[in-house]
């Protein structure tokens, strides 16, 4: 009998990216490669992403282990929240947080309210809220 995938060797990716299914995790990789292996954001992307941390990164980000995080980054149990719109404008490595084997990671959805009516054609407005 052989595996040939484990998911001890995964990461689930969910929301507004164009590909969300789960993807495997080799090695070393970060919030951005996640993303990218998922083909980008979603039309309908928010600007946040929710990592919610699986047991192997609970290990590995015991408090004695813990590397400084960016100051948008929310930390509360397991779960963080990333403000992706900082990480994209301003590149800074600190908002780029490592991804474990076992992570789950949402793309949250902005909010879209639609105008319709005695309009030409229906149109959208994205709320950032």
């Amino acid at each position: 009998m052989s595996v040939d995938q484990s998911s001890l060797h995964t990461v689930a990716i969910t929301g507004a990216v164009k590909r969300p299914q789960i993807y495997p995790v080799l090695s070393r990789t970060t919030l951005l490669d996640v993303l990218s292996q998922a083909e980008g954001l979603a039309d309908d992307a928010g600007n946040t992403a929710i990592i919610r941390r699986g047991d192997i990164a609970m290990r590995a980000l015991r408090p004695e282990n813990a590397p400084a995080h960016g100051t948008e980054q929310i930390a509360t149990g397991n779960t963080l929240t990333v403000d992706l719109k900082q990480l994209l404008d301003s590149g800074d490595p600190s908002l780029n947080v490592n991804i474990y084997p076992g992570d789950r990671i949402n793309r949250a959805r902005v909010g879209v309210v639609y105008v319709v009516g005695a309009r030409k054609q229906a149109w959208w407005i994205r709320n950032e809220r």
